[in-house]
């Protein structure tokens, strides 16, 4: 399964066959990439992704965080754990960009 939140609507993708999620996901980045750019085209492109229907390969904090506040979040992470051990223990979800 794979979720992809496009101007605030959330697209789910399922199939079954593993041999298929290169396809897929190809195919749902590049719907993803239409939708915005269309978006963008119309003038109504808002840049904020939802994190709860977001996936990995989405900008989620620089998108939807203000960037004073990311840099924020940063340093306060290299501060309390400066070789990023949390961030490479903890599986799955969002990571702070470096």
């Amino acid at each position: 399964m794979l979720t992809l939140e496009i101007q605030g609507v959330e697209v789910l993708t399922t199939w079954t066959d593993i041999h298929d999620d290169e396809t897929i996901t190809n195919a749902v980045d590049e719907l993803g990439r239409w939708a915005e750019d269309e978006a963008r085209r119309r003038g109504l492109l808002n840049g904020f992704i939802y994190l709860n229907y977001a996936n990995g390969r989405q900008p989620v904090y620089e998108r939807s965080v203000l960037p004073d506040d990311l840099i924020m979040l940063q340093e306060v992470r290299d501060r309390f754990d400066p070789s990023h051990t949390f961030q490479k223990l903890w599986k799955g979800g969002f990571k702070l960009p470096t």
